[in-house]
C-alpha cells in the first residue's frame, strides 16, 4: 500500500487510486487501521509516519483519525542518548495529543537510572503519561524502582479505565520511599487482567522499610500471572477469589503458604499453574481440596521437599471430585510407587493432549502405561500430541541408574502413537546435562538407532564417542579459557581435529539423522552465533566461521533426511532434545529453523522454576 502511495506522487492526482477512482477518506483509514497491525497482531510504530510522509491527503487522514494514535510507540528508555530520549518524548506527545480523548495503550521499559540531563528528560516523558492516567487502557511496564514512583504516585492516580497491566521490575534493592504506594492498582476499577513479576527485587529487611506488597483488586480479576518473592500472595488470591477467574499462575522461589481458609469453588477457572524452585508445603493436598469444574490446564511443577509418593492419586482425587477435562497436565511430583494412581488419572482424562512428568523410576509401569492400544474400546489418552519427560534434582529417586533401558519403552510409546497410528506431535527429553541425557536414551545400543535407521559403524563411532563432548562442551560462548590453563595447547588442537573431521565428513550417503539427535547443527549453529572472542581459539581457527560454513553445506543433507523420516531431532538448549514429527505443508525452513534450535523454547525448565513466565 505504501509503495503504491510513494507512486503515486508522480500522478497528476495523487488521491487517485484505482481507475480514476477517488478513495473516501474514512476508506482510506480503515485501509491505514487494518495495514498498522503485523502478522502476530501487533501494531508497527512505523506505520504512521510513512503514510504521513507519502503526500497531503495521506497526512490529513492519518492525522485526525484517532484511533490510530491510541497505541503508543514503544517507549524504550534504556540506550538511547540524550537526542533519542529528546524524539522519544516528542513522539510521546504526539500521539497523546493526537489520541484525543480515546483509551490508550503503552508499552515502557526504563531499567536503568539516568544522570542528568537525560534524567529530566525521562520524567518529562512520564509525567506526560501521568498527565493522562484517566485514559490509560492496557499498559506494559518494565522498569527499576528510581522511576516507580514518578509513575504511580500514591495519591493522585486515579485509573479508571485499566483493564490490563503487566508490570515487572527486574532490579534489586527495592525501596518503598512512599506510603500508599502499595495500593495504587485499588483505584483500578475495571482492572481484569495482571502480569506482575518481581522475582528479582530484594526485599531484605536491612535494606527496605518493609516487606514488598503490591495490592491489586483480586476479586475483579479473571486473568492473574504473578511472580513473586512474597509466598504468602497464593494465600491473598485464594482467600478472596474472583468469581469470573479463569486462568490463574503463580511462582515463587519457595513455596511455603497455602490458604488457611477452606478452599473456594472457581467455577471458571481453566488454567491453574503453580510454580517455585522448591516447594515445602503439601501443595498436592490443596490441590486435593479444590473444585474447579472448568479446568482444563494444571500445572503445578518444582522440586518437592520433602517428597510426596501419593501426586497422582490426589490429583485424581481433584479431577474426580470437579468433574472437570483436564486436556493439558504437568506435574512434577517426586518419583515413586505410584503406577496405579497414574493410570487413574489417565483413566479420568480421556482428553488429555500434552503432558509432561518427570522420569520414573526404574521398576515403575509409568512409561508402559502410556503405550497406546487402538484395538482396546477404552485406549488411554488416545488424543495425546505432546509428551515430556523431565529432570529435577529434588523429584528424582536417590538410586537413579543410567543404565536402565528407558528408551525400550519409550520407543514402543513412540511406535504405537506415531502419526500414522494417533496424534503424537513431540516427545521431549529434558535432563540438567545433555551428555548424559545422551548417554540415558541414545546410548549404543539405544532402540532410538532403529526407528532412525542405523549408520556406518566407523562413522556412529567417531560421531558419538570421539567428537561429542568436546563439540557439546568446548565450542560454546561459556568456556572459560583459564580452566585449561596448563593444557591449552592439547585443548586448541583438540578443538582443530573434531572441527576437520566434521568438515572432510561426506553426507551424500550418510543417514544424518544420528547428527541431529546428538545435536551437532545446534552446537555449529550456537557457535557460529557467539560473540567476537567468546570461543576458544577462535582467533586463530577461525571457528565460527567454519561453523556457519559448516551448516550450510550440511542443510540439504539434513533436510533430506528429515522429509524422508518424517521427523527431525531438535535441540534447543542445554540438555532438552525434542522429537518432532512434520506437519503438512511445513517449509523447509520450519525445518530448518528447528534443526538448529533457533525455535522458541518450551516453558517448562527443570533449572528455571520462572521459564516463559
Amino acid at each position: 500500500m505504501l509503495k503504491y502511495g510513494r507512486q503515486g506522487r508522480q500522478q497528476s492526482d495523487p488521491r487517485r487510486r484505482v481507475e480514476g477512482v477517488e478513495v473516501p477518506e474514512e476508506i482510506l483509514q480503515q485501509i491505514f487501521w487494518f495495514a498498522s497491525f503485523d502478522r502476530t497482531g501487533k501494531r508497527d510504530p512505523l506505520l504512521l509516519p510513512r503514510a504521513c510522509r507519502v503526500d497531503r491527503q495521506w497526512r490529513q487522514a492519518a492525522m485526525s483519525y484517532a484511533p490510530l494514535w491510541a497505541v503508543l510507540p514503544p517507549i524504550h528508555l534504556d540506550d538511547p542518548q540524550e537526542g533519542d530520549l529528546c524524539r522519544i518524548r516528542d513522539a510521546t506527545s504526539l500521539y497523546l495529543t493526537r489520541s484525543g480523548v480515546l483509551p490508550i495503550t503503552f508499552n515502557l521499559k526504563c531499567e536503568r537510572e539516568f544522570g542528568p540531563p537525560s534524567d529530566g528528560i525521562v520524567i518529562r516523558i512520564i509525567e506526560l503519561l501521568v498527565n493522562e492516567c484517566e485514559r490509560w487502557e492496557s499498559i506494559d511496564v518494565r522498569f527499576c524502582m528510581r522511576w516507580f514512583s514518578y509513575l504511580f504516585p500514591p495519591t493522585e492516580l486515579r485509573l479508571p479505565l485499566l483493564s490490563r497491566l503487566e508490570l515487572r521490575a527486574l532490579t534489586y534493592p527495592w525501596r518503598f520511599t512512599s506510603t500508599g504506594m502499595d495500593e495504587v492498582f485499588m483505584r483500578a476499577p475495571n482492572l481484569r487482567h495482571i502480569v506482575s513479576n518481581l522475582r528479582w527485587v530484594d526485599h531484605n529487611a536491612e535494606l527496605t522499610q518493609g516487606p514488598i506488597k503490591l495490592v491489586f483488586p483480586w476479586t475483579l480479576l479473571e486473568t492473574v500471572t504473578c511472580v513473586s518473592p512474597r509466598d504468602e500472595v497464593y494465600d491473598e488470591i485464594m482467600e478472596s477469589p474472583a468469581a469470573k477467574m479463569h486462568s490463574l499462575t503463580y511462582a515463587t522461589q519457595v513455596f511455603r503458604q497455602l490458604p488457611r481458609t477452606p478452599p473456594p469453588v472457581l467455577p471458571d477457572l481453566t488454567v491453574l499453574r503453580l510454580r517455585a524452585g522448591v516447594f515445602i508445603c503439601d501443595v498436592f493436598s490443596h490441590l486435593s481440596s479444590l473444585l474447579l469444574p472448568a479446568l482444563t490446564h494444571l500445572e503445578i511443577w518444582g522440586g518437592m521437599n520433602p517428597r510426596t509418593h501419593d501426586a497422582y492419586r490426589k490429583t485424581s482425587a481433584m479431577v474426580r471430585r470437579s468433574g472437570c477435562s483436564l486436556q493439558r497436565v504437568a506435574l512434577s511430583p517426586s518419583t515413586g510407587d505410584d503406577d496405579e494412581g497414574f493410570l487413574r488419572l489417565l483413566r479420568l482424562c480421556p482428553h488429555l493432549e500434552s503432558l509432561d512428568i518427570p522420569l520414573p523410576e526404574p521398576n515403575s509401569n509409568i512409561l508402559q502405561a502410556l503405550v497406546l492400544n487402538p484395538s482396546s474400546p477404552t485406549p488411554t489418552v488416545p488424543k495425546l500430541r505432546v509428551l515430556g519427560l523431565h529432570y529435577h534434582l529434588l523429584s528424582m529417586p536417590d538410586t537413579f541408574d543410567l543404565r536402565v533401558g528407558y528408551d525400550i519403552t519409550l520407543v514402543e510409546v513412540v511406535q504405537s502413537r506415531a502419526p500414522s497410528k494417533g496424534l503424537l506431535e513431540e516427545v521431549s527429553l529434558v535432563w540438567d546435562n545433555t551428555l548424559v541425557l545422551h548417554d540415558i536414551f541414545f546410548h549404543q545400543d539405544s532402540e532410538f538407532n532403529v526407528i532412525d535407521g542405523r549408520v556406518d559403524a566407523q562413522v556412529a563411532k567417531r560421531l558419538v564417542h570421539n567428537m561429542r563432548s568436546t563439540l557439546h562442551w568446548h565450542f560454546k560462548e561459556a568456556i572459560s579459557w583459564r580452566l585449561y590453563e596448563n593444557r591449552r595447547l592439547a585443548l586448541m588442537w583438540n578443538m582443530n581435529r573434531v572441527m576437520l573431521s566434521l568438515e572432510v565428513l561426506s553426507l551424500e550417503k550418510i543417514n544424518t539423522s544420528h547428527l541431529m539427535r546428538y545435536g551437532y547443527p545446534f552446537v555449529l549453529h550456537r557457535a557460529s552465533e557467539a560473540h567476537p572472542g567468546r570461543i576458544f581459539a577462535d582467533n586463530i581457527f577461525r571457528f565460527r566461521a567454519r561453523a556457519k560454513r559448516l551448516c550450510t553445506k550440511w542443510k540439504p543433507f539434513l533436510l533430506r533426511d528429515a522429509r524422508r523420516l518424517g521427523y527431525r531431532w531438535r535441540q534447543y538448549r542445554e540438555g532438552c532434545v525434542s522429537l518432532i514429527w512434520n506437519k503438512p505443508g511445513e517449509s523447509d525452513e520450519d525445518i530448518w529453523n528447528d534443526i538448529l534450535g533457533k525455535s522458541d523454547p518450551g516453558d517448562l525448565d527443570p533449572q528455571n522454576w520462572f521459564s516463559g513466565l
